[in-house]
């Protein structure tokens, strides 16, 4: 399963968009969505080009 590599950053983005492939559809809907949320990164949209579908993911 690939995994982002680089620096870590130093500040905390407000808003994360990620284009899912059919590869990497269940990482960004499935497991990401929670890796965010315990970061503490109040909205993650997922694009799925292939299917037309945004979904949104906020914390609350």
């Amino acid at each position: 399963m690939p995994h982002a590599h680089g620096s870590p950053l130093e500040v905390r983005p407000v808003l994360v968009v990620q284009v899912t492939s059919p590869s990497t559809r269940r990482m960004a809907l499935v497991e990401e969505p929670q890796d965010y949320l315990r970061a503490g990164i109040p909205e993650y949209w997922v694009v799925d080009a292939e299917r037309g579908e945004v979904v949104v993911h906020r914390l609350r």
